[in-house]
């Protein structure tokens, strides 16, 4: 991850549901899931990844404290960051 980009701080009632139907409407491809348990809340994995071209997506959710982050790495990270910050809920 870019250690220089911020991670996109979601909403805590935007859904995982949520989230991945807006990524793959924005043409975000999510990427082979490597869990290794079940989310401790259902439907609600703590960690998912998403690739647009040269971006990887890194999303984080700590359900704990309901804390979902979104880090970006790769050759446009900057610009995806603006992209996902306009269509994506946020804390800023």
């Amino acid at each position: 991850m870019d250690s220089d980009l911020p991670g996109l701080v979601l909403l805590p009632n935007f859904s995982f549901a949520n989230l991945e139907v807006r990524l793959a409407e924005l043409g975000w491809t999510a990427q082979a899931s490597t869990m290794v348990r079940p989310p401790i809340l259902p439907g609600e994995p703590e960690m998912a990844s998403w690739r647009k071209q040269d971006v990887l997506l890194t999303y984080s959710f700590n359900p704990v404290v309901g804390l979902r982050v979104i880090h970006l790495s790769g050759g446009e990270a900057a610009a995806s960051r603006r992209e996902l910050a306009e269509h994506l809920p946020s804390l800023e």
